[in-house]
């Protein structure tokens, strides 16, 4: 008799496959990237000059872009190796979470810039890292794990050796957690794709 099938493990190695070609790393890498350099510039910026409304539409127009380039790049660099991929579809329940999260984190963002300051980025980092490796740790993924590991250090660095804090720091932080999602994404894609070459069609 053969052992009762674990859907768990089976949703789980489903969330590690689709994973495996390292684009959503890089796509939620540039978007990091984004949030965080868009956001630099902004505060770069004099005050005379006003771009506020230019800077968040362009920052949200880019982001809509990363989205439609991650489906398409799936679609033309992932399935065609490895075939279709689909995630499980979140529940009412996980979304009714996930919305209560980042509820939470955006006070928890907002009292840290207005009242703690200086506690800005370790606090920020530890959120980051526990949003990384939260899901690392249910799908048993052990990458995003080090990820939330490497999270850690980053914030760390800017709190110890550098003057960055309360938004300046945050958008620091975003921008560097970022910047390492990409690299490590690339890596992975170079790997899957020195791995699963395309199928040669036969000639006719």
């Amino acid at each position: 008799m053969e052992p009762p099938l674990d859907v768990d493990d089976v949703v789980s190695r489903v969330r590690r496959n689709w994973m495996k070609d390292g684009l959503a790393e890089i796509m939620l890498g540039l978007l990091f990237v984004l949030m965080g350099g868009g956001s630099l510039a902004k505060l770069a910026l004099p005050r005379w000059l006003s771009l506020d409304l230019l800077t968040s539409a362009l920052t949200v127009a880019g982001a809509l872009g990363l989205v439609w380039g991650f489906k398409k790049a799936k679609e033309r660099i992932t399935f065609p190796r490895c075939g279709y991929v689909a995630l499980p579809q979140p529940t009412r329940m996980s979304r009714a979470a996930m919305f209560a999260m980042f509820a939470a984190f955006g006070v928890i963002f907002t009292l840290l810039m207005t009242q703690f300051n200086r506690m800005t980025v370790p606090v920020s980092a530890l959120v980051f890292a526990l949003i990384l490796t939260a899901p690392g740790l249910r799908v048993k993924g052990l990458r995003m794990i080090w990820e939330g590991v490497l999270t850690l250090l980053f914030g760390a660095f800017l709190f110890w050796f550098t003057d960055l804090d309360g938004s300046r720091g945050l958008m620091a932080l975003t921008g560097m957690i970022g910047a390492a999602m990409v690299i490590i994404g690339a890596v992975r894609l170079r790997n899957f794709l020195k791995s699963n070459p395309l199928a040669q069609e036969p000639e006719a």
